[in-house]
């Protein structure tokens, strides 16, 4: 059985006021990770290691209005009831590093890793071999299950709304819950609905966005100005005690102007494996890059 770590960076804090007040939490960081499993005297021992970047806030010792903490997620799919459960930890920058795992170890479990990753990096990007050379689709579609759940919020804000409008006769505020409701379907239908088509030849890599297959945005990068990838943390979802970033990957031109040409990969991991997918199908190497 695969063991799947999950490691999140969560800043928990308050939102709104009066009876309104809730708590919420969003993920600073996440990085995913194979555990090493071996035989332990009661079932089965995992081991993991997990190297922190730095920049990132330790755990806060006192919980207040805001404050940080950090979760570990252990998912795997066994006979009988699944593991998912959750342990928020004590982090701190130490400067210590763990010895427990030898580095063989170490190596094997984010190799393991990887091959999730890059598995998922596939699933997600439709490569086409064209007469000028390869090009990557992002479907319509593809963003269903996050854009249904996006409706259903936008039902309950719109809900809301005409209730306080019609019943409670609460204009202002039934106008802000409804305006709520449409601006969430507006994002939510977008998402299902656009595609992104990133094609290349020797002299330019273009990108176009299609909304129900018309065009409504095109952009070019020559590939002599290329630079780097860059990840960027475009949205995060929560189910639970759960989060999920989404990253898009943006290719960065000398000049500093970017294009997307990747999105909806989750989590870090995904994202490095994108990166590295990129490099390989459209033969593109940061500036600085040994290889390059």
């Amino acid at each position: 059985n695969k063991f799947q770590l999950t490691l999140s960076n969560i800043h928990s804090y308050y939102s709104g006021s009066g009876k309104n007040r809730s708590r919420k939490e969003r993920a600073k960081w996440q990085e995913k990770l194979v555990a090493h499993a071996e035989p332990g005297g009661k079932g089965t021992r995992l081991a993991f290691r997990f190297d922190v970047p730095e920049g990132l806030r330790a755990s806060d010792i006192e919980a207040d209005d805001s404050y940080y903490l950090w979760r570990l997620n252990l998912n795997a799919d066994i006979d009988g009831p699944d593991i998912d459960r959750d342990y928020d930890l004590p982090v701190f920058a130490t400067g210590e590093r763990s010895s427990h795992l030898s580095e063989h170890a170490v190596r094997q479990a984010r190799a393991e890793q990887s091959k999730l990753d890059d598995a998922a990096v596939i699933r997600a990007v439709k490569v086409e071999q064209g007469v000028h050379g390869k090009s990557l689709h992002y479907p319509a579609f593809r963003n269903a299950l996050s854009s249904f759940s996006g409706m259903i919020f936008a039902a309950a804000f719109s809900g809301s709304g005409a209730f306080l409008i019609i019943g409670e006769d609460a204009k202002i505020f039934g106008g802000i819950f409804a305006l709520i409701g449409v601006v969430i379907a507006v994002i939510s239908l977008y998402a299902v609905l656009n595609s992104l088509t990133v094609s290349q030849d020797g002299m330019s890599i273009r990108t176009v966005r299609r909304l129900l297959g018309l065009p409504i945005k095109r952009s070019e990068m020559r590939r002599e100005s290329f630079d780097h990838f860059e990840k960027h943390s475009s949205m995060q979802s929560q189910s639970g005690t759960k989060h999920t970033v989404h990253y898009k990957i943006r290719a960065v031109d000398r000049d500093g102007n970017r294009i997307v040409i990747g999105e909806g990969f989750k989590g870090d991991n995904e994202a490095d494996a994108a990166i590295r997918f990129f490099e390989r199908e459209l033969g593109l190497r940061s500036r600085g890059d040994p290889l390059a």
